[in-house]
């Protein structure tokens, strides 16, 4: 009984994830699009860090931020979360890969509170309507901005996806450069499964914790709205 139960909820969850994807736009033509475009900032997610070195999702995400910098694409980056499944920020040690690959610290800024993708948006939003930037897209890997999508919507963000293009990243020098990662460490940390529930930690990735701070957000957008239409 147990066993049918097991392959139940991995078919169903199977069909869920697979339809999520079937169902998004072309990333191809996503970054036709968008890529035409300048950004005063771009938001990259993080992924756990384990020493020595950053996995293969990290390093992708980072290099492909770095390309964006480069080509023009992105004035500045925000890398984004918290220290959640090991003991290092995510957000600082993508900066200090980001800066050996080359892009400048004064264009280099760290969200660290997120704990989900869900927060990685909304909080690197915020910070970056505090900076005064006003282009915002999001630059990671086409999975995970397709798991982005409903959050984009929901939190009512509307971010443009820089999604990260194979056929650009094998024509990059992909190379691993070497970083004092006990910079982001950070003390007495306990993972986020130690001191949160399951229950809590889904419906923490649903938004939870960033609900009411999202709602205040609209309604302080409204307002804006309202007091320009009426200056003019």
């Amino acid at each position: 009984m147990r066993f049918k139960y097991t392959y139940l909820v991995f078919l169903l969850s199977s069909i869920v994830m697979t339809s999520c994807l079937l169902f998004q736009p072309n990333f191809k033509e996503i970054w036709a699009k968008n890529s035409k475009q300048q950004y005063d900032v771009i938001i990259v997610p993080g992924i756990p860090f384990e020493p020595p070195t950053w996995n293969p999702i990290m390093k992708m995400r980072v290099h492909w931020s770095a390309y964006l910098y480069k080509q023009g694409i992105a004035k500045n980056i925000i890398y984004s979360g918290g220290a959640v499944h090991s003991p290092y920020l995510e957000s600082k040690i993508m900066s200090l890969y980001a800066q050996k690959l080359g892009v400048p610290k004064e264009n280099i800024y760290l969200e660290s509170k997120a704990e989900h993708g869900s927060e990685n948006l909304f909080y690197s939003t915020v910070l970056a309507d505090s900076l005064g930037f006003e282009k915002i897209a999001l630059a990671t890997d086409v999975y995970q901005g397709s798991l982005m999508f409903k959050h984009n919507r929901k939190f009512d963000l509307n971010l443009p996806f820089l999604p990260a293009m194979m056929d650009t990243l094998i024509t990059l020098d992909m190379y691993m450069p070497e970083i004092d990662y006990e910079q982001a460490k950070v003390e007495n940390f306990v993972k986020l499964n130690e001191r949160v529930g399951k229950i809590e930690q889904y419906q923490n990735s649903m938004g939870r914790r960033i609900k009411k701070e999202s709602k205040a957000r609209k309604k302080a957008k409204k307002r804006a709205k309202k007091e320009v239409k009426t200056t003019n």
